[in-house]
């Protein structure tokens, strides 16, 4: 089989059921394996793949994902007869649903299921241990200038949700779009998670950032954009210690 994939998250998950020798075409921000664009044509990125190349590359599969990858791309690529997987991930358990069904297609079902399978077990563990404590509201920033945040329908809104926290945005329809700082304040968000993607937060935005909102330095934190479950509960459980008792206890 041969695979293309337009979204780094899954170029990393066929190489790990074992399939990377069969992936073609990545896009330039497929860092994960360190191999990835060693090893296969970059095709552009997930905004500007080249569908001339990726046609010429004559790929059995194209992994893509609605939020990451434009309609019109992927209209090309099935226009050109090539088969094409969209992902749609707005919760912890889609992504299970998601291993899977890329399990199914190229043929790594037992090892898809493995994945899928541990990831449940750990997210219900979680959700266990939090369930003790009143969630912790958080304001999520996804980029700097202008502001902009993500709604509930959203999978960091949902692995929030399994880890002891609350997107302080989780009613808003939208799934992205700009805040201004009075409307954060006005959640008032007791912490403040800075992840390293798709904007990079750095350790000089902490300061500035807890200023404008109002919330103290010591409850904002920068998060690995790439780290899974295991790391935004540690993240949620520091920054409930920070922002004091009152987060902690069970209403």
């Amino acid at each position: 089989m041969r695979i293309v994939s337009l979204v780094p998250s899954l170029t990393e998950t066929v190489h790990d059921l074992g399939l990377g020798g069969s992936v073609v075409g990545v896009t330039r921000f497929c860092v994960h394996p360190e191999t990835a664009r060693e090893t296969a044509a970059v095709v552009g990125g997930t905004k500007d793949p080249d569908v001339d190349q990726i046609r010429n590359l004559r790929p059995d599969l194209v992994l893509c994902d609605e939020d990451e990858n434009k309609r019109e791309h992927i209209g090309a690529l099935r226009a050109a007869n090539i088969r094409v997987h969209v992902t749609r991930v707005e919760s912890v358990g889609d992504v299970a649903r998601e291993l899977r069904a890329i399990g199914a297609l190229v043929g790594r079902t037992h090892e898809a299921e493995k994945h899928a399978a541990d990831l449940q077990e750990k997210a219900a563990q979680l959700a266990s241990a939090a369930a003790l404590a009143k969630p912790l509201a958080c304001f999520v920033p996804i980029w700097k200038k202008p502001p902009m945040t993500m709604g509930g329908r959203t999978y960091m809104s949902d692995l929030l949700r399994v880890v002891g926290g609350r997107n302080v945005f989780d009613d808003a329809e939208k799934k992205y779009f700009e805040v201004d700082t009075d409307e954060v304040r006005a959640r008032e968000p007791d912490a403040i998670l800075l992840p390293t993607e798709p904007y990079r937060f750095r350790e000089p935005d902490r300061g500035p950032i807890a200023e404008r909102f109002e919330v103290p330095l010591d409850a904002v934190r920068i998060v690995d954009g790439e780290s899974g479950l295991d790391v935004i509960a540690a993240a949620v459980a520091g920054l409930r210690v920070a922002s004091g008792p009152s987060v902690n206890q069970k209403t």
